[in-house]
């Protein structure tokens, strides 16, 4: 974030720089989607 923030200070240039979060924010929610699916369930199996 504080990256972006330095970028826009120095450019001036918000176009580039929002396009830059949404990449981040994409991957970012890719990446943690894909944690999600991989996560262990909390749940105890049943004893039959």
């Amino acid at each position: 974030m504080r990256g972006l923030l330095l970028d826009l200070l120095a450019t001036g240039d918000r176009a580039a720089t929002d396009a830059a979060l949404e990449r981040f924010v994409a991957g970012y929610e890719a990446l943690a989607g894909s944690n999600l699916a991989r996560r262990p369930t909390t749940e105890k199996p049943s004893r039959a």
